[in-house]
């Protein structure tokens, strides 16, 4: 009587007992039971199957949302080993950034083509030939030799860019004050970060951490700290003959791919001269003096000049279309929609017909970059025409680079003109490279000489066989280890620079008497 009494009170009180194991009927199950929880309202049998349905499908999607998440944490793990994260020293948003910031940028990526072709291109025999013939895909592996021209090309644009804006405005003394500046950090800035890198290399080969090869570590003889100062002063030498493309008179006995940091010095010379003697003519005549400059220059064998230049002349098509838009100004807008709001005015068909013919041209123009040294690409259209145009009098190191400068400036005109090729470009991990580009193109040899060869690459052999980067699982996570080390290497290059120029600074103020 009593429980009756109690299951009555519960009643009247609307309270609820969870499901639970009852002790009458059958052992174990489960019946509803009296608690001091609130009865719940009996539902309709369609609504709860809803309901249900609901559940089901809210399970899924939490289920679906959760591998998203596994897959992304995966993919982007790597950038967690990074220096920094993988972001810029300073994270800024798009529209904050310099109008050459993907500049920056495409360096870094093309020291990266640079250290994989010196690297890994005599080992990607897991990728298929079906594969490489493909101008795109070859680009990534085999695109070194057509990098360096575009390296040429980047110097050109940035170092004139601002210089050409003072020239259009106008203002003298600014100009005199940025030529000044440029020319007197410009040698120091070239050759003072890779000196540390230079002194330890030399060190880490003499006491057999570093394996260089025979031809280069024969050079090193005597005191190694003698024997820097020696190549250091070989390697400083701004009279050193630049008698083409690729001169091993230039640069270090030591680590040869800084023969093009004299270049690099050359051309800029060049083009801060070049600046000073035309600051009063019109951009027009500017213009179509660069245009004729340029084949002279191919002429005589100077690519590395032609290739600043025609940065140049980039540098000046852009200046001119700012000052055109500022004149051309109205009242009602304000100048700065006036210059970064173009995507605003209204796409004309001719407009659209252009955009898709630079696409064409940029896609095209991997095609002509393909490998030189690959005596395929020599038979094939089009380079089976364009070696037409090589001059008799060039040797024969300098013909396969005609070819790699056409293709290069295709290239490069579609991507200085068109924005949504940029866009990649100015991601804050593409950002993050262009800040390594120095150092990874400085130090990715160096490193090689330690990591690569004397104990990957032998590890690997000796345990597989001469066969073992045949296959994906052995050569990739070389590649992707060997990446990480020269990104870290570059980090610490990149604090190195950053102090050569803060001391640079430091002497300009102290011996600029006047500005």
């Amino acid at each position: 009587m009593r429980r009756i009494f109690d299951v009555e009170e519960a009643a009247e009180s609307k309270v609820y007992r969870p499901w639970s194991l009852s002790t009458r009927g059958w052992i174990g199950s489960i019946s509803p039971q009296w608690n001091g929880t609130p009865k719940p309202q009996v539902q309709d049998v369609g609504k709860v199957e809803h309901d249900v349905t609901a559940m089901k499908s809210s399970i899924e999607s939490s289920r679906t949302s959760l591998v998203i998440r596994i897959i992304g944490t995966l993919i982007f793990l790597p950038l967690l080993l990074l220096p920094r994260g993988g972001k810029p020293v300073r994270m800024k948003a798009v529209h904050e950034l310099h109008p050459l910031a993907y500049l920056d940028a495409l360096r870094g990526y093309l020291a990266m083509i640079i250290f994989t072709g010196h690297t890994m291109s005599p080992l990607w025999k897991w990728i298929p030939e079906s594969v490489l013939v493909i101008p795109w895909l070859q680009f990534p592996f085999r695109g070194g030799w057509a990098s360096l021209e575009i390296f040429f090309w980047i110097s050109g644009y940035a170092i004139t860019y601002k210089l050409v804006g003072l020239m259009h405005a106008r203002k003298a003394d600014k100009l005199l004050d940025a030529l000044a500046s440029s020319i007197f950090r410009r040698y120091f800035r070239l050759f003072l970060p890779v000196l540390p890198l230079l002194l330890v290399t030399v060190l880490a080969v003499r006491v057999g951490i570093a394996i260089a090869p025979e031809d280069r570590a024969k050079n090193i003889v005597g005191n190694p700290f003698v024997w820097t100062v020696k190549d250091t002063g070989h390697l400083m030498n701004p009279f050193t003959p630049v008698n083409g493309w690729f001169d091993y008179q230039t640069g270090s006995h030591l680590i040869d791919t800084f023969w093009s940091l004299g270049t690099e010095l050359r051309s800029s010379m060049m083009m801060f001269t070049f600046c000073a003697g035309t600051c009063k003519m019109s951009s027009k005549d500017r213009q179509i003096l660069i245009l004729v400059i340029v084949p002279a220059c191919i002429a005589w064998q100077a690519q590395w000049a032609a290739m600043a230049f025609l940065g140049m002349w980039f540098a000046e098509r852009r200046q001119a279309t700012i000052s055109q838009r500022v004149a051309t100004a109205s009242a009602e807008k304000s100048l700065a929609d006036s210059i970064t709001s173009p995507e605003q005015k209204q796409h004309t068909l001719g407009q659209r017909m252009r955009t898709w013919a630079l696409l064409v041209l940029f896609l095209y123009s991997f095609a002509v970059m393909k490998d030189p040294y690959d005596t395929v690409n020599k038979r094939l259209f089009p380079h089976n025409y364009l070696n037409m145009l090589v001059p008799d009098h060039w040797y024969q190191a300098m013909r396969m680079h005609m070819h790699l400068c056409i293709g290069a400036a295709m290239m490069l005109y579609p991507l200085d003109q068109l924005a949504f090729l940029q866009r990649p470009l100015l991601t804050p991990f593409s950002r993050f490279l262009g800040e390594l580009s120095f150092g990874i193109y400085a130090v990715h040899f160096p490193i090689r000489w330690v990591v690569w060869e004397p104990r990957y690459v032998k590890w690997a052999t000796e345990r597989w066989g001469e066969k073992a980067f045949d296959s994906f699982w052995i050569a990739f996570p070389g590649w992707l280890g060997m990446a990480l080390v020269v990104i870290w290497a570059a980090e610490m290059f990149r604090r190195v620079d950053w102090q050569v120029i803060v001391l640079l600074k430091k002497l300009e103020d102290r011996f600029f008497v006047w500005k």
